[in-house]
């Protein structure tokens, strides 16, 4: 089974929640275009901020395939 085509990177933005390689949601927390990087908060620490975990992703390596990352649409309630 091969994995679907990450979408282009620059239509990412911070806030969105991410699925990083078909395994780890994450959300959007920081986007460089010039440097063409962007950061994936992947665990939130309760103790520290210093603890947090987050992967950095460049553009060419979502570009190449070498990471897939997908959009998650969040259901609303319209009630």
């Amino acid at each position: 089974m091969t994995a679907a085509a990450s979408p282009p990177f620059n239509s990412f933005k911070v806030g969105d929640i991410v699925i990083l390689d078909n395994k780890t949601s994450g959300l959007v927390s920081f986007i460089d275009l010039e440097l063409g990087t962007l950061s994936v908060l992947v665990c939130k620490s309760s103790v520290h901020r210093s603890k947090d975990v987050n992967v950095v992703i460049t553009r060419a390596t979502l570009e190449r395939g070498g990471t897939t990352l997908q959009p998650v649409t969040v259901p609303v309630d319209k009630a």
